[in-house]
């Protein structure tokens, strides 16, 4: 009989009412600042600091009714649909840094000997987020199991591309119906959130970006910037690209880097409510999002040796075919 694979989705989780956000700030800024500062306590004190400033600002600006998100139903959903399409031998629950089950609630459903994947909803590598969700998996498991392998930087997957130009295309779909669209068409901005992890990380953004242009085979103009951090002042270069399109033009916005709807794709990366801007859907529960984390998995079993008795039955099932055909 194959072994039971638990299958951890990492989400950060959000807060759930505006008397969360300052820890939860608190808690982003401490993993955002681990690789500038190098001390605990100053980072601690720096976070400290500046989540109770950025929280005032975020009530301030966006008020409470946009402090609050969908992202921990969403992931829960996206648990339950991985599940079903994985199959019976596979466990799916999401896992999460702040405001939702933990690991340590996780880890003690595990047997001795368990086998686990530990997939991040960050599809992008990057130590402060979801390196730091994959750690504090990896403590709250201990010594039960050594058999663990990690699902992250997926974000030049062609499926994980494909769903992103969905939403894209279903953007575009939803502004051609509405009679207000914009006498000049339509601009894509594809908005990235700043990170600590250098021009590497904006490369990989920059390589997303363009393989969703040529998956939705966009024509018209577009460009990445970068978003301003949580609840901080700026925007720059949001505010530029918006300011600098056509006058009677639509801007599309595509949050990239985001599985779930979180803060920051509401109240944190600085786009205006205002009527000639549009944000693109998350990918959330999407069938091709989910079928990627799917593959993802399993690829992750097959190059780590372990046994994936799915492949057994479609060989089998090729071979019968091929046999009932040359009869």
């Amino acid at each position: 009989m194959s072994r039971r694979t638990h299958v951890w989705l990492l989400a950060r989780g959000d807060p759930d009412d505006a008397a969360a956000v300052q820890p939860f700030l608190q808690g982003w800024l401490v993993a955002a600042l681990s690789e500038r500062l190098p001390f605990a306590w100053l980072r601690r004190l720096v976070a400290w600091g500046l989540s109770h400033l950025r929280s005032r600002r975020l009530l301030l600006t966006c008020g409470e009714d946009r402090l609050t998100t969908s992202q921990h139903d969403t992931v829960c959903e996206q648990a339950r649909l991985l599940s079903r399409a994985l199959g019976q031998r596979y466990d799916c629950q999401p896992v999460f840094q702040q405001f939702g089950p933990s690991a340590q609630k996780a880890a003690a459903a595990l047997g001795s000997g368990a086998q686990v994947v530990l997939v991040s909803l960050y599809p992008y590598s990057c130590a402060a987020f979801s390196g730091r969700a994959i750690s504090a998996a990896r403590r709250a498991m201990g010594r039960r199991t050594d058999r663990v392998i990690v699902v992250e930087s997926y974000a030049r997957a062609p499926s994980f591309v494909e769903a992103l130009a969905e939403t894209l295309r279903e953007a575009i779909v939803d502004l051609s119906a509405d009679q207000n669209h914009g006498q000049d068409g339509y601009e894509v901005v594809f908005l990235a959130p700043v990170e600590y992890a250098g021009e590497a990380f904006r490369g990989l953004v920059e390589e997303t970006a363009a393989a969703v242009v040529r998956a939705a085979r966009l024509a018209r103009p577009h460009q990445l910037v970068f978003g301003s951090p949580l609840g901080a002042r700026g925007g720059s270069e949001l505010a530029a690209a918006l300011r600098d399109r056509a006058p009677r033009s639509v801007a599309i916005v595509v949050p990239l880097g985001f599985t779930a709807e979180h803060l920051e794709t509401r109240a944190g990366l600085g786009v205006p409510e205002e009527p000639g801007v549009r944000i693109a859907p998350v990918v959330a529960i999407r069938p091709t999002f989910i079928r990627c984390l799917a593959d993802l998995v399993q690829q992750a079993e097959r190059a780590a040796d372990w046994t994936v008795p799915e492949d057994d039955i479609r060989r089998a099932a090729e071979e019968a075919w091929a046999i009932a055909s040359s009869s």
